[in-house]
């Protein structure tokens, strides 16, 4: 993997093109549900089958450089501590999620850090 291709948002599907310097030297803009990260399988992750209502579980939030750091989306992680949740949601006053079955949607800011502060397993865990 080449540098050219690792921090370019055109050649890099992992890059938002929307992204800045940090996120194109870390190659990265989105961040996974930990949840997905199902440690009883030896992280081998969750097959979809296991999903219950793939249409409402995420699977990728579109993650600011101001709290990415590992790829990992905790909902109730260190991103509910920002004061201006705007700053790290980049598009419009909120941000862009992709769900497990395959499909994108926009979340206003204020919906995403309510359902982030519940750790609401309606939109995060794999198995309700």
């Amino acid at each position: 993997m080449t540098n050219a291709w690792y921090a370019d948002p055109r050649k890099n599907i992992y890059l938002c093109p929307t992204v800045g310097p940090v996120g194109m030297k870390r190659g990265l803009s989105y961040s996974m549900n930990y949840h997905l990260d199902d440690q009883s399988t030896v992280l081998m992750g969750v097959r979809v089958s296991q999903i219950r209502n793939p249409a409402k579980k995420i699977l990728l939030v579109d993650e600011s450089e101001m709290t990415l750091n590992d790829g990992s989306f905790i909902p109730t992680g260190h991103e509910n501590d920002i004061a201006d949740l705007d700053g790290w949601l980049r598009h419009a006053g909120g941000t862009n999620l992709l769900f497990c079955d395959g499909h994108i949607d926009w979340i206003e800011a204020t919906k995403l850090l309510q359902i982030m502060n519940r750790d609401d397993p309606e939109w995060f865990d794999p198995y309700r």
